[in-house]
């Protein structure tokens, strides 16, 4: 899991991609980084002309981080993957084999799976 969400990491701001625009040379950056990138005191060239891929250096030419490709792709795995990552892990019973522990014994105190027969 470590190694996917590397890869769903925008390398300027090192969290998951909000919002993720693609340059030309194929390189994805969250939209408020690459405007922060072009509104800084450095970038106020960038604004007249192509500005250099942080990653790669490849020239890009744009008319704003807004006018930069949505990367649907990118934005929709990064979405299923905070998703997994904020639900509740299950365990597995160890009595019935792949049944998950879905239910709560409120008697036990203690996950049970649904092959539990009822008493």
């Amino acid at each position: 899991m470590e190694q996917l969400e590397e890869e769903l990491t925008c390398p300027i701001c090192c969290g998951l991609f909000e919002d993720p625009r693609v340059l030309l040379c194929s390189h994805s950056f969250c939209r408020k980084c690459l405007e922060a990138l072009l509104e800084s005191p450095r970038g106020l060239s960038f604004s007249r002309s192509p500005f250099r891929c942080p990653t790669c250096r490849k020239e890009s030419p744009h008319n704003g981080a807004n006018s930069l490709q949505v990367n649907y792709s990118l934005r929709g795995i990064v979405e299923k993957y905070a998703r997994l990552k904020v639900a509740p892990k299950t365990g597995v019973c160890a009595h019935h084999t792949g049944q998950p522990l879905n239910m709560f014994c409120a008697t036990d105190l203690r996950p049970i799976c649904e092959g539990v027969p009822m008493l």
